[in-house]
């Protein structure tokens, strides 16, 4: 009997590790990251804790612009005398057009989920980051010139790190030539400036 208990279990080591099959010892499944480069077993109490910084180690997002040591308008507050319907409350960073500052691209790997001409953004696009189920980010880029780099541009395009997607461009609510970038993580409002802080230290930390 214990001779066919040992055999059932080897047997059944394999397809645990390929993420086939539930671990009989563990609520949690034998999973692969994104890129199949790594395979864990989640148990039962821990299942909710898991924190995958080895995947989050791995981005190393390029900046939207050539130069974003110039920025125009930090996020957060703030007050523009000379445009009274643009908002307080800055949701992103403003990178302004110069000689450096022209292109735009896009900071990771995803896929394009808006590319559109309208309202206060002018012409502007939406790139979704899927690095893991609970883990996306969204990258916004604004105020773009339309061009024929652009236009070639349509939702569901996938698009990869450091590509051009864009030139800098006024359109929209805008005071002046510049790039308005937003960086979100799931439902939440990213400072740029930190999240590009935070993601290359994090990086450097374990290179």
């Amino acid at each position: 009997m214990r001779k066919a208990v040992v055999l059932l279990f080897a047997l059944m080591l394999p397809l645990v590790s390929m993420g086939l099959m539930k671990d009989p010892y563990s609520y949690g499944y034998a999973e692969t990251d994104r890129e199949g480069t790594r395979a864990f077993v989640t148990p039962s109490y821990d299942h909710q804790e898991i924190v995958r910084d080895d995947i989050v180690l791995r981005l190393y997002p390029d900046y939207p612009v050539d130069d974003p040591s110039t920025v125009s308008s930090d996020y957060g507050y703030r007050f523009l005398s000379e445009c009274s319907r643009c908002s307080t409350s800055h949701n992103g960073v403003d990178y302004p057009l110069s000689d450096r500052n022209n292109e735009v691209y896009a900071i990771l790997d995803g896929t394009i989920t808006r590319v559109e001409h309208k309202g206060e953004f002018g012409l502007h696009i939406y790139i979704e980051h899927f690095i893991y189920e609970e883990l996306v980010y969204t990258s916004i880029y604004a105020h773009l010139k339309p061009s024929d780099v652009t236009s070639s541009l349509s939702v569901g395009d996938e698009v990869v790190q450091g590509q051009h997607i864009a030139y800098i461009g006024n359109t929209g609510l805008s005071t002046g030539p510049h790039l308005h970038f937003e960086i979100h993580k799931n439902d939440t409002i990213l400072d740029p400036e930190k999240f590009f802080e935070k993601e290359n230290a994090d990086l450097k930390s374990v290179s």
